[in-house]
């Protein structure tokens, strides 16, 4: 493993984002709001892509914006292009952190296209407009006029469980964008991350869309890190895990459980959400065993999903596992529809590592090299805050890349060598019994519920 090798960029990454910066900054003015610089940022946008598929799309939408003629068409092929390059950096980026690991990348996950059904067309044309509505604007001209009429259209999403990525998606960015308000009041309006929200969000009410291929798998299930992830309506862990099919070599998987939630179950209440979801999965988790499971379906890019059954396998390490196959283990990727540098998530294996203060914040090192901690991805459920991590010899982590530079996201820590001790959420994090509030809500629900019947 070289991670020195981290510390400078892959050819292309930097002018790629450069191209992705100027154009940001015409979501934030507002298309109908245009300067010539911003123009001539299309225009050279535009030649970017000479020769490519997407040439005369691209080439008649900088047309059009650059006329004054912007309608939701020519943005959603900004969104496109825009895509295009955060991927182009994506595959670049990754190429360079399994260099640095010593491993090779697999082949481009398989796909298959299918659409929309009619029934969800007016919900999806809803999110459009309003979109195009906020372009036109500009984002650093949110106001509660523009964010609150869409309330009721996000309701309808968040019906509806074919929209669910869309639906979490657009929950958590209304939130944050009403709770940005005034954005002249911001000390750093986040721009990359706001237009790289608002460019998913069109592209996921495309009709035309790509899904993983999938297959039925058998054999055993070994979780070695949750990775907590949630807004104020929306939880969910990722259960990084060794799937050892039968006859097959073994892979690194994600499963996801998710669920609602309201803004009042915070905290440590949040582990009780999940009810009754993929409960043989959370009890492993939250005890600390492996799985026989039969039946699954697997997606052609390393997502787990609990469609067979399960039962318990026995006790697990989780560093014992991720030194027998985070080495060699076939890893997750990320459908070419969704490649941007910030999805990069590549489980490592450190040891013999020292946590300690560097410059920026929190570094850790391991062997010649020093990254930063990416603790802004580090949810307060994982228990991993700076002086927990401080204690920390070895650490399974994510290698992320973000702001312009490589970091770790870590997801469990150990000390104290041969006798070790676990830190973080290990995989017990999964709590029994019931949440206070979570109680009190569903016992007014289910008066209300009593009153309307």
């Amino acid at each position: 493993m070289n991670l020195s090798a981290l510390s400078a960029l892959p050819a292309g990454v930097a002018e790629a984002q450069t191209l992705i910066q100027n154009l940001d900054t015409c979501f934030m003015l507002g298309f109908a709001r245009l300067g010539q610089d911003q123009k001539d940022a299309l225009v050279a946008l535009g030649r970017t892509f000479t020769g490519t598929p997407l040439a005369g799309l691209l080439d008649a939408a900088v047309d059009a914006v650059t006329s004054g003629q912007v309608t939701a068409e020519p943005l959603l092929h900004l969104a496109v292009a825009r895509a295009s390059l955060n991927g182009a950096s994506h595959d670049a980026l990754r190429a360079q952190a399994l260099d640095a690991v010593g491993r090779a990348d697999a082949e481009t996950p398989a796909t298959s296209t299918s659409a929309h059904d009619d029934a969800l067309k007016p919900a999806l044309d809803g999110v459009r407009q309003w979109l195009l509505e906020l372009a036109l604007a500009g984002l650093l001209n949110l106001d509660n006029d523009a964010l609150s009429p869409f309330l009721a259209t996000l309701e309808t999403i968040q019906g509806e469980p074919r929209l669910a990525r869309l639906a979490a998606l657009l929950t958590g960015i209304l939130d944050e964008w009403m709770g940005s308000l005034p954005v002249a009041s911001m000390e750093v309006v986040p721009t990359r991350r706001w237009v790289d929200l608002w460019c998913r969000a069109m592209l996921l009410t495309v009709d035309q869309r790509a899904a993983a291929e999938e297959s039925t798998v058998s054999g055993k299930l070994t979780p070695f890190a949750v990775e907590p992830q949630h807004h104020d309506h929306l939880v969910q862990l990722v259960v990084w895990s060794v799937l050892e099919p039968a006859g097959a070599p073994a892979q690194v998987v994600r499963v996801v459980v998710s669920a609602w939630k309201v803004d009042a179950v915070a905290g440590d209440e949040a582990w009780h959400v999940f009810g009754h979801r993929k409960s043989d999965l959370l009890d492993a988790v939250g005890e600390g065993h492996g799985l026989m499971v039969t039946d699954m379906t697997l997606t052609s890019t390393g997502a787990l999903r609990w469609t067979g059954t399960a039962k318990t396998a026995g006790a697990i390490d989780p560093f014992r596992t991720a030194a027998l196959h985070l080495g060699d283990a076939a890893l997750p990727t990320v459908a070419p529809q969704d490649r941007h540098p910030v999805q990069l998530a590549l489980p490592v294996l450190l040891q013999d590592v020292k946590v300690a203060d560097g410059e920026g914040g929190l570094c850790v090192q391991s062997g010649d090299a020093t990254l930063p901690l990416a603790l802004d991805r580090v949810s307060p459920l994982s228990g991993l805050d700076p002086k927990t991590l401080g204690k920390a010899d070895a650490l399974i982590g994510l290698l992320r890349f973000d702001g312009g530079r490589w970091s770790v996201q870590p997801l469990l820590g150990s000390t104290g060598g041969k006798k070790a001790t676990l830190l973080g959420p290990a995989l017990k994090g999964v709590a029994k019994g019931r949440s206070a509030t979570l109680s009190t809500l569903q016992e007014r629900a289910g008066k209300l519920l009593r009153k309307k019947s």
